[in-house]
């Protein structure tokens, strides 16, 4: 790794299995286990101690918290553990700022909103992405991408259940 005093610096970037902090989840219980992958981000900061470290996942992962006997999580003790995990971050001496970002806002052609952390030594080094679209285009922004418009519906593709068995 360089050393801190070269203008070069160390990326830590984590994207922690999301499923279970997922409001796509539905009703259906969560998964202990998976849920607290985050947590292992900081053994390797202590190993790494990277400039800055990056951090992508569902916006509910802000709502990290407990679950109860039935695998659902526990609305009074929400964010409790993402809380703890965020503060045990900025304990080895990170500024940190997290912002909710639309993929769309940046010229993607799906609307997908995802949570984005910053942790950095250097808090200049804490920047996100100015909008370049907007839902109607509104304040300067292009318009949204619709997927329609790189979408070829006339190519048919073949069925799965007409396939022969692979296995």
């Amino acid at each position: 790794f360089p050393s801190h005093d070269t203008k070069a610096k160390v990326l830590f970037h984590a994207s922690a299995e999301c499923t279970h902090h997922s409001k796509a989840k539905g009703g259906l219980p969560r998964d202990a286990d998976s849920r607290s992958l985050p947590e292992h981000i900081e053994r390797y900061v202590q190993v790494l101690h990277p400039d800055i470290i990056s951090v992508e996942n569902v916006v509910e992962f802000i709502d990290w918290g407990p679950l109860d006997e039935n695998g659902k999580p526990v609305k009074a003790q929400k964010g409790i553990y993402y809380n703890a995990w965020r503060d045990t971050l900025i304990g080895h001496g990170y500024t940190y700022q997290y912002a909710r970002l639309n993929a769309a806002d940046y010229g993607a052609y799906t609307s997908r909103v995802r949570y984005f952390g910053l942790f950095a030594k250097d808090e200049t080094n804490i920047a996100f992405p100015k909008q370049t679209h907007s839902k109607n285009g509104a304040a300067g922004t292009e318009k949204w991408k619709a997927v329609k418009d790189v979408l070829d519906l006339d190519i048919e593709g073949e069925s799965i259940f007409n396939r022969p068995n692979l296995s």
